[in-house]
């Protein structure tokens, strides 16, 4: 060859090019260099999975703490109506025991008389 390069171009492939030295490696320096970025590229995402992981976590312990405080302010609503209940079949139940008893003590009375 005096120094011209013979190209074919097709619409089928593209362009080809007929010199047997084309393939060139990289240099030692541009190893260095893709290695480093990827060094850092895995160190970044290991920062940002870690900072999810742990923001995640702190979310679902705040969640569980609203919702167990939560379950203790309905569990104290439902003590607080059972109470109420309890306080109210009481006075119910002193009050059949008052008509009663005047009911009883008015028919001694009578059967006395």
């Amino acid at each position: 060859m005096n120094g011209e390069i013979p190209v074919v171009a097709t619409i089928a492939f593209g362009m080809g090019i007929d010199k047997a030295n084309t393939k060139k490696g990289l240099s030692d320096d541009a190893k260095d260099i893709q290695t480093k970025g990827l060094q850092t590229g895995f160190e970044k995402m290991l920062e940002y999975c870690e900072k999810q992981r742990q923001e995640s976590t702190h979310e679902v312990s705040d969640k569980m703490e609203k919702l167990m405080n939560h379950s203790d302010m309905i569990q104290g609503k439902r003590k607080k109506k059972r109470n109420n209940l309890d306080s109210r079949m009481e006075k119910e139940e002193a009050a059949r025991l008052k008509l009663l008893f005047r009911t009883n003590s008015n028919v001694v009375s009578k059967r006395v008389e």
